[in-house]
């Protein structure tokens, strides 16, 4: 009998309810690939510059430097989204960084990557996340 009211009071728990919704299972998955493509990012920004430029200074440097825009851009935020949407703000947010990393990805095949380009593309995708 306990069990049953448990389960019954589970079952109608909000918790719960949002976990079985379509639309947030969606939103969780997204979430999480991009959490993980932004980390994998991260680790990939140290390891070329490590392997180019053999500079533990710059591999230290350019991480923290992916900070400093996001708690700059982070104090605005509310108000841009309010502004101008949450979706909208997304969709830019998720474009400009695939078009960081497809400059990356030219740069380094071209062989012509340097360490500013490094420095300069991780902090402005450091701003958009």
């Amino acid at each position: 009998m306990y069990v049953k009211r448990i389960a019954a009071a589970v079952g109608r728990s909000p918790s719960i309810t949002l976990v079985r919704s379509g639309s947030f299972s969606a939103l969780w998955t997204a979430a999480t690939f991009a959490n993980v493509g932004y980390n994998l990012r991260t680790m990939a920004q140290a390891w070329l510059i490590a392997e180019l430029f053999d500079s533990q200074f710059w591999v230290g440097m350019a991480t923290g430097l992916r900070v400093g825009p996001a708690v700059l851009l982070a104090l605005f935020a509310g108000a841009f989204i309010d502004r101008f949407g949450s979706r909208l703000v997304l969709i830019v947010d998720r474009l400009v960084l695939a078009a960081i990393a497809g400059i990356t990805a030219l740069l380094v095949f071209t062989e012509t990557v340097e360490l500013w380009h490094i420095v300069l593309l991780g902090a402005i995708s450091g701003g958009m996340v």
